[in-house]
């Protein structure tokens, strides 16, 4: 008997009359799958989560791994090192993060370079203040920045704390080493801090010298380049009597030196350098009146 039944038109042509067959082994589908996130995202989410449920330690352990070079830390050298809170303004902390990032680098190893630098002797923090205010304003938002730093070098740098804190005239401690050198390093300002920082090259021994007299004389560089800058504007001090400063050489060579200047004075120095030059008949920048300010100010070791 003939059947006369229709099928349903669905609209579309060539629609299947029956399920599709599978291959024997294939397995079937199981609708929508969510697409897993980026491990770093993943591991960044992880980190918030840790801190939001009170675990600071392990959020800064999972940030320093996923940091830009952070898996480096992960190296069987790299294992016994150890938690560095660092208390810092809420501005002060997103802003280094965001350089690290930009930079592609991580901050842990950033401040392992700062220790580096002040066991090595090329670097001394410039004051005794860390990523916090000792007067804190409206602005203020306290919070805390997890590195991690090597052990060997944590002991090592605390054995010196007290040497080069009588030595630089004021106490410096293992959160100013980090907080300033990221700050140099990075390019990152102090929130609310109108200074802008100066790099300058000194010979090592000439730099060591500056260090030794200033903390004698309980001053800052910032406040001795800021004084001499004053002098310079306003015509008391004549810069061209001071003669060029001796070259580095292999067994004496430059180091780094960090000086913080007035931003407004900044200004109005990098607006009087043409005049000054003009006068002169030779180039002169701001770096350099610095340089010499400090040796006219602080004087230069016996040859």
């Amino acid at each position: 008997m003939a059947c006369n039944a229709e099928m349903e038109d669905t609209g579309v042509a060539n629609a299947p009359t029956r399920p599709p067959t599978y291959r024997p082994g294939r397995r079937k589908p199981r609708g929508h799958r969510p697409v897993a996130r980026p491990t770093r995202e993943q591991l960044a989410l992880a980190a918030d989560r840790l801190d939001a449920s009170g675990y600071p330690d392990s959020a800064s352990v999972v940030r320093s791994v996923i940091e830009p070079g952070g898996w480096n830390l992960l190296s069987e050298s790299s294992q016994q090192s150890s938690n560095l809170a660092l208390t810092v303004d809420e501005k002060l902390k997103f802003d280094l993060r965001a350089a690290a990032l930009k930079l592609q680098v991580s901050l842990s190893l950033v401040a392992e370079e700062g220790y580096q630098a002040v066991l090595d002797g090329l670097w001394v923090p410039h004051s005794a203040q860390s990523g916090g205010k000792r007067t804190r304003d409206a602005h203020y938002v306290r919070s805390v920045l997890n590195v991690r730093v090597s052990n060997d070098l944590r002991e090592r740098v605390r054995e010196v704390l007290p040497e080069l804190s009588e030595r630089v005239g004021f106490k410096v401690t293992e959160s100013s080493i980090a907080v300033q050198w990221m700050m140099d390093e990075l390019g990152v300002s102090r929130p609310e801090d109108l200074t802008v920082a100066m790099q300058l090259q000194a010979r090592q021994s000439l730099r060591d010298y500056w260090v030794e007299r200033a903390g004698q004389r309980r001053v800052t560089f910032q406040s001795v380049v800021e004084d001499g800058f004053r002098a310079v504007l306003d015509g008391s001090w004549d810069f061209g009597r001071v003669t060029p400063t001796r070259t580095h050489s292999e067994s004496d060579p430059n180091s780094k030196l960090t000086v913080r200047v007035d931003t407004d004075l900044m200004k109005q120095i990098e607006a009087a350098v043409p005049r000054i030059s003009g006068r002169l008949g030779r180039t002169v920048s701001p770096t350099i009146l610095a340089m010499s300010i400090l040796k006219d100010r602080l004087g230069e070791p016996a040859e």
